[in-house]
């Protein structure tokens, strides 16, 4: 078995197929990749260097970013997006062009997988489905329905980039929360992507470095077999 595969054991929580309520699907996990680097650059330059390094590589990056009051790329951690419509990089791969990324910038990469943590992450857009138009949620509203709770929950904003049939990328934005807390409460955060009728998002699982699509009962394009 490759370094970017994974196979589950059939007694975990997230096994294939196995749905913690009715309506949702769990996807097949994959090895889990998280690595971040700190741009400190302006969101239009930080757009410009991976929309053209994407094009270049034909390669998507993922992710998410952190941004201070002036507009400063402050975080980017890229993850392994676990979606076979777009192609899942191997960790070979996607650890390469991260690299060749930072160098770009100037920066480091940190391999925030190297160390097992016993917790999950979740990265829950805050807009319902994609449509611009639709209603946009607030951190404050996560916090507020995640009380009562040990999740903790940061405003951040989704990072897609991907190249297109022209030769440059695409780049999308929006809003999310980026959710942690023990794997053993992964399921508040499938009770939440309801109730902000999210069709989709990702688990990883730190513990067991693994990560995985989740498709909700609002899902309209579910991904490839």
């Amino acid at each position: 078995m490759g370094a970017g595969q994974f196979r589950a054991a059939p007694d975990t929580l997230w096994y294939t197929g196995r749905m913690l309520r009715a309506g949702f699907r769990n996807l097949e996990p994959i090895r889990l990749w998280s690595g971040k680097l700190r741009p400190d650059i302006d969101l239009a330059d930080f757009r410009r260097s991976v929309g053209a390094l994407s094009a270049e590589l034909n390669e998507s990056f993922s992710g998410f970013i952190t941004q201070d009051n002036e507009g400063r790329v402050r975080t980017f951690t890229r993850t392994r997006y676990p979606r076979k419509k777009y192609g899942i990089p191997e960790i070979e791969q996607i650890t390469a062009s991260t690299d060749t990324l930072a160098k770009k910038l100037g920066r480091e990469v940190t391999d925030e997988t190297r160390v097992p943590k016993e917790i999950f992450r979740v990265v829950l857009g805050l807009l319902e489905g994609y449509d611009k138009s639709s209603d946009l949620h607030t951190i404050e509203e996560v916090r507020e329905r995640l009380g009562g709770t040990s999740l903790r929950a940061m405003l951040a904003e989704v990072f897609a980039v991907r190249p297109n049939m022209v030769g440059s990328s695409d780049i999308y934005i929006e809003p999310c929360a980026v959710i942690t807390g023990r794997s053993k409460e992964v399921e508040t955060v499938y009770d939440l992507a309801d109730i902000f009728r999210q069709q989709r998002f990702t688990v990883e699982d730190f513990s067991e470095r693994a990560a995985w699509v989740v498709e909700t009962p609002h899902c309209s394009t579910p991904d490839l077999e």
